[in-house]
């Protein structure tokens, strides 16, 4: 039973291209990471706190540009629309990710999809 809105994205795709996202997006993105980029309107406290500058905190999110089009192209390959809508956005895929990734209740995740995970058919 899906649990997130990224299960209902992989519905249908092959087991081993579920298992690559769904590593990808809960490992190779870090959940850190995703919470720090988070913080953008406050200036990103966790980031000033480990000493990084504003090139260094462009740098790191100019490395998840790539984690975060991998993901998409992981989709595109299997004919799926993609998960980040503006890569290159740090902050926006950060949202998007914690979206997708959020735990949810079935009932919560139906109404979001308006069916049931086995009655999903991605676009």
């Amino acid at each position: 039973m899906a649990d997130k809105a990224l299960d209902y994205y992989m519905n249908g795709l092959p087991i081993e291209v579920r298992q690559t996202l769904f590593y990808h997006m809960k490992t190779e993105i870090s959940g850190t990471m995703i919470r720090w980029f988070l913080e953008k309107e406050d200036g990103y406290p966790s980031f000033r706190s480990c000493g990084f500058s504003d090139d260094e905190i462009e740098l790191i999110g100019e490395t998840y540009v790539v984690k975060f089009e991998h993901a998409n192209q992981i989709m595109a390959d299997n004919g799926r629309p993609p998960l980040f809508s503006d890569p290159h956005d740090s902050y926006q895929s950060a949202q998007e990710h914690a979206e997708l990734m959020k735990e949810r209740s079935s009932e919560e995740l139906a109404r979001m999809f308006g069916c049931s995970f086995a009655d999903y058919v991605p676009t």
